[in-house]
C-alpha cells in the first residue's frame, strides 16, 4: 500500500540505498502487541515525508496468531508451561540487570568510590553484599527495606521502580503507549517456547516476502522488538531465498538477551552475500535493546549498530517508530 508524503525533515541522510531509483518498498514487522495493519501506516507516512513523495509499503501483522480471536483454538496448543515460565523469568532478570548495569555506569567515580569505602566499613558489608545482588541479578524483591534504603542513600541517583510493570504513556497507536514491559516478555517468551506459534508468524512474514521479491527490485526490512526475533528467524534458516532483502533496520533488539538465556546462537545464513545491509538501532536506555556487533563477530558480515536518544525513560524509549533520526535512517535507505 502507498505511503503519503506530508512534511518536510529537519535534518536529511545521503542515500544508503543499493541502486538509488530502482522499485523499492519497506516492509515492516511489528513488536509486541495488538497491531492491526492500519497501525503500521503512520511509521510508512512519516518515511514519505522525509522522502517528498509517496513509497510502496507493506505491513506485517500477526496479532491474529498470538492473541486469537474468541471462539478460535489458536496455535498455543501444546505449550509447556513451565518451560515458558521460565523463559519468562530468566529474560526478566537480563533486562533488570542490565538496567541497573547502565545505571552504574552513569554514576560518577568520586561517588562510587566514597560509597565503596563507606559500605567496607564494620557494619557495611550488608550494602556491599546488596550491590552485588542489584548488580549480578537485577532483583530486589529479596533484599530487605533498609537496606534498599541505604543503597538509594548512597547511590542516590540510580531508581530502583518497577520498571517492569510500569505503564507507557500512550502516545500514538504505533508507539508502546499502554504496554508494559511484562506484556513483551511474555509475548517475547510465547514465541521462543512455541513452534507452533513460530511456524505461523514465520509463514506469513515469508509468504510477504515472496509477494514483495515479485513486486520489486529492493526490499527494505524494518523489524521492532520480538518482530526483530522473528526476522532474524527467518532469515537464519532463508536469507538465501530472499536476495532481494538489501536493507535490514532491527529497532529495540532483544537477541542479546534471548541469547543469554540460550535461545538463539549464530547468524546461520545471514551474510555478506545475502543481507548486505543490517543497521542495529538502539536507545541504551531502552531495557529490551543492545548493541549486537559484539555478539555477532563474523569477518564475512558488518553488523552497523546504531545509537538514537528516544527518552530517558525505559519504557517511552522503546518507541522508535516515532523517532526522527530511526526514521531518517530508514528513509536514507529508500532514497
Amino acid at each position: 500500500m502507498p505511503a503519503t508524503a506530508t512534511s518536510g525533515t529537519p535534518f536529511m541522510l545521503p542515500s544508503i540505498g543499493e541502486n538509488p531509483g530502482s522499485r523499492k518498498v519497506m516492509m515492516v514487522v511489528h513488536g509486541a502487541g495488538h497491531f492491526a495493519e492500519a497501525d503500521l501506516q503512520p511509521v510508512a507516512d512519516a518515511v514519505a515525508a522525509r522522502l517528498g513523495r509517496p513509497i510502496n509499503f507493506v505491513p506485517v501483522v500477526y496479532a491474529d496468531v498470538m492473541n486469537p480471536p474468541l471462539g478460535r483454538a489458536g496455535v498455543s496448543v501444546g505449550v509447556d508451561a513451565s518451560q515458558e515460565k521460565k523463559l519468562q523469568d530468566d529474560l526478566e532478570k537480563e533486562m533488570t540487570r542490565d538496567a541497573f548495569l547502565r545505571a552504574f555506569a552513569d554514576v560518577p567515580a568520586d561517588q562510587l568510590l566514597t560509597a565503596l569505602a563507606t559500605a567496607a566499613l564494620p557494619g557495611g558489608f550488608n550494602l556491599v553484599n546488596t550491590i552485588s545482588t542489584i548488580v549480578r541479578t537485577g532483583q530486589v524483591g529479596s533484599i530487605t527495606p533498609d537496606l534498599l534504603n541505604a543503597f538509594s542513600a548512597a547511590f542516590p541517583s540510580i531508581p530502583i521502580p518497577n520498571w517492569l510493570n510500569k505503564k507507557a504513556p500512550s502516545t500514538t497507536p504505533d508507539a508502546m503507549g499502554g504496554l508494559d514491559l511484562t506484556f513483551v516478555i511474555k509475548e517475547v517468551c510465547q514465541y521462543l517456547a512455541n513452534a507452533n506459534v513460530q511456524s505461523a508468524i514465520q509463514t506469513q512474514v515469508k509468504q510477504k516476502l515472496d509477494q514483495a521479491a515479485l513486486a520489486y527490485d529492493e526490499i527494505v526490512l524494518v523489524s521492532h522488538s520480538l518482530g526483530t526475533v522473528v526476522t532474524f528467524d527467518v532469515l537464519h534458516d532463508c536469507a538465501d531465498q530472499y536476495a532481494k532483502v538489501t536493507h535490514w533496520f532491527t529497532l529495540g533488539c532483544p537477541l542479546v538477551k534471548v541469547m543469554r538465556i540460550g535461545q538463539r546462537r549464530d547468524l546461520g545464513k545471514i551474510n555478506y552475500g545475502t543481507v548486505k545491509h543490517w543497521f542495529n538501532i538502539y536507545d541504551s536506555t531502552d531495557l529490551v535493546a543492545n548493541a549486537l556487533g559484539p555478539s555477532f563477530c563474523r569477518p564475512e558480515f558488518l553488523l552497523h549498530d546504531i545509537f538514537v536518544d528516544i527518552a530517558s525513560d525505559p519504557l517511552p524509549s522503546h518507541d522508535y517508530f516515532t523517532n526522527p533520526q530511526t526514521l531518517e535512517y530508514i528513509a536514507a535507505a529508500m532514497r
